[in-house]
């Protein structure tokens, strides 16, 4: 309350004199604070639009102003919400004439909320604040303030913090000052001295004595007209027999192509200039570039051993193996929906190649590893995440592994691959993870 009553203070005693800007529109960015509410901090953007006001209060600007948030999370419980906010305020500047200029301001406006919750509903509020604006040059201004709203409902208050570029698209029309012309004799006006008449004067030309009628630069200097050369050669046009030669051909004193026959120092059929590998020894298969056609050696599998080294030549996709190419994990796909640990139809033929493989090679057990997202307790996901792992197992026993071979572990939010600020990642973190040993 006490911060209430001092924001009240300092916006009234802010409300001043005139501001001589004319209608303006300002996007903003910032940041809330709920500091009665159920609510996170979260970042916020908008806008506001204002246009010059006078009446018998000395107030200057009519304000309307709108914010908006999404995907704001609840404190206490997995749930989020998107907010908007409409207000109408006028508002009070000074000192205009200097490049910072202080202003108050005092309004009432509306909170909406896509999904209420307990003290986060639609209300009316008011909200006084105080801010500052820097102008940039004469066209552009910067603008930053709080501003605390008051719900009107339950008296719960927020503080916003934002900044935001003014752009103006009209002015205040200023009275032009009266201006008494003097009287003024003119001078008399001698004609600069252009001693070679070349219409360069005296005092500018670096070529004085030039000859009549030659055509001269800004300095008063001879324009020399370089002899032409069409095609760039270096060999002039009177003198040039081969006149459309193509750029960047070395030429002979006629101007003429020279052809020399193009190198292959190593003679594997390709010349130097086009060879990246110009030392390639005799008889080795090359390609375009020159360079030894190398036969990379096989692996049937494709699990990244090659087949003289893989002693599981015949690894199912989706298995990560040792470096003797044996399985020793497999990226089980399944992911979850938010504090649930059933699994859905779409991740059937999933489960039905791992218990193929199960049944297929039955020296390998696994552990089932249940994970969750950082949303909510760190003890409830622990829970959460061993029963998404236990609901695995019990589907795989159904399908016909042995349960001996399986134990089912939950790390609850400990072990991401995500990131959890965004909702993809989250989506990512709620999965399963299989390892396996012998």
């Amino acid at each position: 309350m006490k911060k209430v009553i001092l924001l009240s203070l300092v916006a009234s005693a802010t409300l001043l004199s005139a501001n001589d800007e004319g209608y303006y529109f300002t996007p903003t960015i910032g940041k809330v604070i709920n500091e009665s509410s159920d609510l996170n901090k979260e970042k916020i953007y908008g806008f506001r639009v204002g246009m010059p006001v006078e009446n018998q209060y000395g107030l200057d600007t009519f304000e309307f102003a709108y914010d908006r948030q999404t995907g704001v999370d609840y404190t206490s419980r997995l749930d989020s919400t998107k907010t908007n906010r409409f207000s109408a305020n006028f508002l009070k500047h000074y000192n205009y004439t200097t490049a910072y200029t202080p202003y108050g301001l005092a309004g009432i406006g509306y909170e909406t909320f896509s999904n209420e919750q307990l003290d986060a509903n639609d209300a009316l509020f008011l909200n006084v604040g105080v801010g500052i604006k820097y102008k940039i040059n004469e066209n552009f201004s910067l603008m930053t303030d709080v501003r605390h709203l008051i719900r009107l409902d339950e008296f719960d208050s927020h503080t916003i913090f934002d900044i935001g570029l003014v752009i103006p698209f009209g002015k205040v029309q200023k009275q032009a000052p009266v201006v008494v012309e003097e009287k003024k004799v003119a001078p008399v006006v001698i004609a600069p001295k252009d001693s070679d008449n070349d219409g360069v004067i005296d005092e500018k030309d670096l070529c004085p004595t030039t000859k009549a009628g030659v055509k001269v630069d800004a300095n008063g200097c001879e324009i020399v007209v370089a002899p032409k050369d069409s095609d760039n050669d270096g060999v002039i046009d009177e003198k040039d027999l081969c006149p459309t030669t193509k750029a960047g051909v070395k030429v002979d004193a006629n101007g003429c192509e020279i052809v020399v026959a193009p190198k292959d120092s190593d003679n594997d059929g390709v010349i130097d200039e086009k060879d990246l590998c110009p030392t390639t020894k005799a008889g080795v298969k090359v390609d375009a570039n020159g360079c030894e056609i190398v036969v990379a050696p096989k692996d049937s599998d494709n699990d990244g051993v090659i087949d003289e080294k893989d002693k599981c030549p015949n690894t199912p996709t989706g298995f990560t193996v040792d470096a003797s190419g044996c399985e020793i994990s497999y990226n089980l796909k399944i992911n979850f929906d938010t504090n649930k640990a059933d699994i859905k139809p779409q991740y059937n033929d999933e489960i039905s190649k791992f218990v193929l493989f199960m049944n297929t090679f039955p020296a390998y057990k696994a552990e089932i590893g249940g994970h969750t997202d950082n949303v909510g307790d760190a003890v409830l996901n622990k829970k959460l995440s061993t029963q998404r792992a236990n609901s695995v197992k019990e589907r795989f026993t159904k399908e016909g592994v042995e349960t001996t071979r399986m134990t089912a572990v939950g790390y609850g939010e400990e072990k991401p691959v995500a990131s959890n600020d965004t909702v993809e990642g989250r989506d990512e973190n709620r999965r399963i993870e299989v390892i396996l040993s012998k």
